[in-house]
């Protein structure tokens, strides 16, 4: 496995839905998903390699890691998976309406979101990059850097706080879809885009003038998980052993590394690892933030 998925894989980033209302849960969850013969997931698909669109023999698909685990948790209950796509900032209230089972994408556990889903275990953990242009590489090197230039975040996600600690809440330029931010970027219009090293990565592997940029980010809450509306007690059960089969088996690690290399992640990280001549003994002491991770 690469040092970089050691790095990276373990065990999102949502609104804070202040006016959600709370619906009661059904009892009974799982015969009800058996007896419907299909698991509904809500996604934004804008966000590789977790979630995204590809076109698979002239057909639009949505893949990615966290779609992956959405198809393993389907097929162990012998249903279809129907992906609802949406926008990224109406999710959990549409979680809280009925209009999906559960909620995978990206997302960060935080306690105010807490308050109207529950949590599934965390599955993995990231770390905090920004994207910038390759010609500002000289220009933005350490956190300080970024003090009081405009950097784009999309909306309601954990990004718009580590971006307002960069570079001051009223610097933070903040947008529904990911892609427009990579647009505003490369036009100028901001210095930077504020993300997960993974994200970056993957629009970075399609744009030449861009790069990822490891400032040295600090910001612990980083594990992803996924989200079922608040009381579904079982459901969310149901997920977190789910989860733990997918670690013990190994099929963890390797939804990470097949949406890696398919949304063009993989082999940038791999070849920033060759570059910077990161060797076998830092790769041991990445494994042993994972064991204490993980747990």
């Amino acid at each position: 496995m690469k040092k970089w998925i050691a790095l990276l894989a373990a065990a999102v980033l949502l609104l804070g839905l202040t006016a959600c209302k709370k619906q009661e849960v059904e009892s009974d969850r799982i015969a009800k998903i058996k007896e419907a013969g299909v698991l509904v997931v809500g996604t934004s698909a804008d966000y590789p390699p977790y979630e995204f669109h590809i076109d698979e023999n002239g057909e639009d698909k949505i893949v990615g890691f966290d779609m992956a685990l959405s198809r393993r948790f389907a097929e162990e209950l012998g249903v279809e998976l129907k992906i609802v796509d949406m926008p990224f900032d109406g999710l959990l209230i549409s979680l809280d309406e009925g209009m999906f089972d559960f909620v995978m994408a990206g997302l960060t556990p935080r306690a105010d979101r807490a308050e109207f889903v529950d949590f599934t275990d965390i599955f993995f953990v990231n770390k905090q990059v920004t994207i910038i242009r390759k010609a500002d590489a000289d220009k933005y090197k350490t956190t300080a850097d970024f003090k009081g230039v405009p950097i784009g975040v999309q909306r309601n996600t954990v990004q718009e706080e580590i971006a307002a600690d960069l570079t001051g809440e009223e610097n933070v330029i903040k947008l529904v879809k990911f892609p427009d931010l990579i647009i505003e970027l490369s036009n100028g219009k901001i210095e930077a885009i504020c993300c997960n090293i993974m994200t970056a990565a993957s629009y970075v592997s399609g744009n030449d003038d861009l790069m990822v940029n490891d400032c040295g980010i600090v910001y612990e809450n980083t594990g992803f998980a996924g989200a079922v509306k608040k009381g579904d007690a079982e459901l969310l059960a149901f997920l977190n052993e789910m989860i733990v089969k997918v670690k013990e088996d190994g099929s963890l690690d390797r939804y990470v590394e097949e949406a890696a290399a398919q949304s063009g992640a993989a082999k940038l990280l791999e070849d920033e690892e060759e570059e910077t001549g990161e060797g076998e003994a830092e790769g041991a002491e990445g494994e042993a933030e994972l064991e204490t991770v993980s747990g």
